[in-house]
């Protein structure tokens, strides 16, 4: 074929397209009464995919098509579509926002709030993104909420049982969804001061109490891994604000005595001195 034939070819099949378009639009607009009209895309789903056939780059066929997936609940099928889309025109606005509807649908939150807040940004004034974005958000918030409490009172309970390494991989998990919640890394450091991993302890309630953690038993667990290292001084000075927290912490007091005990002489009478002072 001449060039001019492949050109009319071309021209032939763009408008071709545009018609099966607009014939896929005309069966997706539904007249109710002889008044109300509704879009029902998926009626005209064979016509879009013969336009997108005839002009790969027709891109209201793209997302038209997408509407009409998601009206009959292919989800998948409506992502491409709009993925479809958003390639040829980065810029449609509508896309993003429908293809975030269609991630909802499919549970995928995080992917579902990226492409609302695509649309926002590209239309500021979109309240309905706006709001799907704010719903999706707090779901999330609640749902990590559950789930890190449900782990949180797993590993409180297996260190109550004694199966301290559970507790550890409870922790662990519990950590990974929420990193900036102390009460983990004290129920850790507990379960690694019973498990003889004194170092470890001692860093992980540091950081609870770095979070705000400040609970007479927090000091008495890390006073406790100090004391099992040898570090009596240090030790003596976590039971002190155990105490001073919780004056008839009865553990802490007897725990203080055994470390003060471990001191030589000198150590012994000038710390004696200080608690009676």
């Amino acid at each position: 074929m001449s060039n001019e034939s492949i050109e009319k070819e071309r021209l032939k099949n763009l408008n071709l397209a545009d018609t099966y378009y607009n014939s896929g639009v005309y069966k997706s607009t539904v007249v109710f009464a002889g008044i109300d009209e509704f879009y029902e895309p998926s009626r005209g789903i064979e016509d879009f995919s013969e336009a997108i056939r005839l002009n790969p780059s027709h891109v209201d066929a793209y997302y038209n098509r997408g509407l009409g997936k998601a009206e009959i609940i292919d989800f998948q099928g409506a992502i491409e579509d709009f993925n479809g889309a958003i390639r040829l025109n980065p810029n449609h606005t509508d896309a993003y926002y429908n293809r975030g509807l269609a991630k909802y649908g499919l549970g995928d939150y995080e992917g579902a709030i990226l492409d609302f807040n695509e649309t926002i940004r590209l239309n500021p004034n979109h309240r309905d993104a706006c709001d799907r974005c704010k719903l999706l958000k707090d779901k999330q918030n609640k749902e990590l909420r559950r789930k890190v409490d449900l782990t949180l009172a797993n590993a409180s309970l297996k260190n109550k049982l004694g199966d301290y390494q559970g507790a550890i991989e409870d922790v662990n998990e519990t950590i990974r969804l929420k990193n900036d919640h102390p009460y983990p890394y004290y129920q850790r450091g507990y379960a690694k001061n019973k498990l003889g991993d004194y170092q470890g302890a001692i860093e992980d309630i540091n950081e609870a109490i770095r979070l705000s953690l400040d609970h007479s038993y927090v000091y008495y667990e890390r006073g406790c891994a100090k004391y099992e290292l040898g570090n009596y001084q240090e030790a003596i000075k976590d039971f002190n604000k155990a105490i001073r927290l919780n004056s008839k912490y009865r553990d802490a007091r007897n725990k203080r005595s055994l470390a003060i005990d471990k001191l030589n002489i000198k150590e012994r009478l000038k710390m004696l001195m200080k608690l009676f002072v």
